[in-house]
This record gives C-alpha cells, structure tokens and sequence, in this order.
C-alpha cells in the first residue's frame, strides 16, 4: 500500500508477485486475493489493458470469499477493484454506488483512509456525471468530510465543489472552494510544482 501511494508501481508490482507467489504456496486464500487486487490496482496504473481483462475474474472470486468469510476489509478492497473499472471505463452513476459500498465496508473495519479514497472517488463522479450541477453539489454537501480528512480527499471535494459552485453561477464561492483545493494540493505535494 505504502509503495502504490508513493506512486512506486513497479517495486510494489515486485514485491506483489513475491506475495502471491508465497500466498499460494502456503495455501492461504485470503492472502492471495488480497494480494491479486492490489496487484491488480498497481496493473491499473501501468498496464490497464492486463488489468481490464483479469479484473472482473478477480473481483467476483474476492467477493464470493469475502462475502462467506464476513471479511469486511477484504470486501472493501474487492469493491475498490471493481471501482477502478469503473473509472477506467468513464461510468460515473455505477462508481458513485459502488463508492457507498466502499464506505460501508471500510467503516465497518475502520480503515478510515480507504472511507476518504472513497468520498473522493464518489465526488469526482458526482462532477463527471450526468446529474446536474446544482442536484451534484447538494449531494457533495451531504457528505461532509471528517476531522480527519487526508490532504487528498479534502483538496479532491473542494476541487470539485469549486467547480460545480462555478457551474452553479456562484464564483465567489467557487474561487473559495478553488483556493483551498489548490492550498491542499500544495501542502501535499510541496516538492513538486503542479500549479
């Protein structure tokens, strides 16, 4: 996990094939899928046509294990798979359902990082999809963020406030919501000159 949010893909992809590799060895079911699906979030980012085609395979064996084992975390990450489909494949409405489930499971196992990756994914879909701006942003204030929002999940929802703020002809708010996406940005990624 630390090496794909590092954006380190192909050590993580080295160190996942080792994983794999010692999960099936030992037999250990769990593990495997668990493994499969990161590996295959790592695929995702550096050869999205092998993920595209193996993901929908992995993610129905992880469901059906999960599911019968009352593994909520492992549901999660099997949910987080079929999300990454979906936002490949530009599918807003489904993503947004998919990130409640996403929610449910990982508050559920309190993976309170996986619950934020999640609102963000569901407001990006909330500004790509078909909905319009004003019923889009109504929902966007439905979910507040925690206390503990991480830098991305934050800058992500009031990026995409912004601009629906700006869709809905408020620009005073929309630069608002702008700057503080742009200072959340920033803060994270201090190193590297994105704006």
């Amino acid at each position: 996990v630390a090496l794909f949010r590092a954006q380190e893909f192909a050590r993580a992809r080295v160190m996942l094939d080792a994983v794999l590799g010692e999960a099936e060895q030992c037999g250990d079911r769990g593990v495997f899928l668990r493994a499969r699906l990161a590996w295959l979030e790592v695929a995702a980012h550096t050869d999205g046509d092998l993920a595209m085609a193996e993901i929908d395979v992995a993610v129905a064996e992880a469901l059906d294990y999960f599911d019968s084992t009352g593994d909520d975390e492992g549901l999660a990450h099997a949910y987080v798979a079929r999300r990454q489909r979906l936002n490949m494949e530009a599918r807003w409405e489904p993503m947004m359902e998919i990130c409640e489930t996403i929610i449910h499971h990982a508050s559920r196992c309190g993976d309170h990082h996986l619950v934020e990756e999640a609102r963000a994914f569901r407001s990006a879909a909330m500004y790509y999809g078909p909905r319009p701006s004003s019923e889009a942003l109504q929902l966007l204030r439905q979910d507040e963020l925690s206390g503990e929002s991480t830098r991305i999940a934050y800058g992500t929802r009031r990026m995409v406030e912004g601009v629906l703020l700006a869709l809905d002809d408020q620009p005073g708010e929309a630069r608002a919501a702008l700057g503080d996406a742009r200072a959340a940005f920033e803060e994270m990624y201090s190193d590297m000159h994105l704006f």
